[in-house]
């Protein structure tokens, strides 16, 4: 079954939704609002990092990427405005639709990342009024892009939290559990990670997910044969 964030035509309200039992479904649905850069880290925040004149167009970017067990995909395309579609496929054939948008802090290479739709076995449990107290957040990861190959750090969350604990003056943020939750207009967040984007220990290593192109398909029987009779008759 597939889904967005938009219930009858009206964005969903947002609130912290900590329900006792969760179907599998939920719990799911849950997951990839929290971890919407898998294994990267998760620093979420309310508003993006980007305005409409920092946006930076990548066509290298377009198509498929996989990780390098070939267990997990992302599936790049141009939408409709100046961003692009991202589908994330899981190991267990779930998907996710994102919302990217690239920009550059401090020339770095920045991606947004903002969820915008699903399809998962058990997706029919979120119904209006689950999604009527949840609000999807936008979440960045800092990109290397070589030929072939996609390397993307996201924020360290136990950096920024031991980060706002120590400096009064922190960007805006709330306290959800153990994580912080960014809560700072879009200008004072390119200005916090543009202060600290050289710092290794902020974007470190070991929060990173790696991307590469799949290899290419093997070409058919049909296609074989049908080359050889192109040769043929070029002969």
């Amino acid at each position: 079954m597939q889904g967005n964030f938009r219930t009858e035509g009206r964005p969903c309200v947002v609130s912290r939704v900590a329900p006792k039992r969760k179907e599998p479904g939920m719990r799911r649905f849950l997951m990839i609002l929290v971890l919407v850069l898998p294994v990267s880290g998760c620093v979420p925040s309310i508003n993006p990092i980007y305005t409409d004149k920092d946006i930076e167009r990548m066509p290298e970017l377009l198509g498929k990427w996989q990780t390098d067990d070939a267990m997990e995909t992302w599936e790049f395309s141009e939408d409709d405005g100046n961003g692009y579609e991202a589908v994330y496929t899981d190991d267990k054939g779930s998907k996710y639709t994102f919302s990217i948008h690239l920009t550059r802090i401090g020339g770095v290479l920045f991606a947004d990342l903002y969820p915008v739709g699903w399809a998962f076995e058990g997706s029919e449990t979120v119904n209006d009024l689950f999604l009527l107290h949840v609000t999807p957040v936008h979440h960045f990861a800092r990109l290397d892009i070589t030929e072939g190959r996609i390397r993307a750090r996201g924020m360290d969350p136990n950096w920024v939290r031991k980060y706002v604990e120590k400096h009064p003056f922190a960007p805006r943020h709330e306290y959800r559990d153990d994580s912080v939750l960014l809560t700072a207009p879009t200008k004072k967040l390119r200005r916090f990670i543009a202060r600290h984007v050289a710092e290794e220990e902020v974007f470190s290593e070991d929060i990173e997910v790696v991307l590469v192109r799949p290899p290419a398909s093997p070409p058919t029987p049909e296609a074989e044969a049908g080359d050889m009779e192109l040769q043929s008759d070029q002969g």
